[in-house]
């Protein structure tokens, strides 16, 4: 995966955290490892 990407999404994921929806967190988080 692209740095720069993975960085991107590392800061969403921390951005969702802070405001804590859980909900979201789990549907990032299946975007940017999806299942083999």
């Amino acid at each position: 995966m692209n740095e720069l990407v993975r960085r991107q999404l590392s800061a969403r994921l921390e951005v969702l955290r802070m405001q804590g929806d859980n909900q979201n967190i789990v549907q990032e988080e299946e975007q940017a490892y999806p299942e083999p």
